[in-house]
């Protein structure tokens, strides 16, 4: 039954999952954004900031590695 092996690997600690290779699933609560990546390049293209779009080390890597022509 999927349920039970969910509930067997299961763990809330986010430590155990950098302590073992693996053998844990963790149920992150993540807020969904209503982000397009065509929305991202075309920002990009018209030299404007995605500083708000993306979380700050995704938007300086992308930066930083000239992506998409930032």
């Amino acid at each position: 039954d999927f349920k039970q092996w969910i509930a067997l690997h299961q763990t809330n600690d986010i430590n155990q999952l950098h302590q073992y290779a693996n053998g844990f699933i963790y149920f992150a609560n993540t807020p969904l954004e209503n982000i397009s990546a065509t929305e991202i390049r075309q920002q990009i293209t018209n030299k404007k900031s995605c500083e708000t779009l993306l979380p700050s080390n995704v938007w300086h890597y992308i930066q930083t590695n000239h992506l998409y022509g930032a």
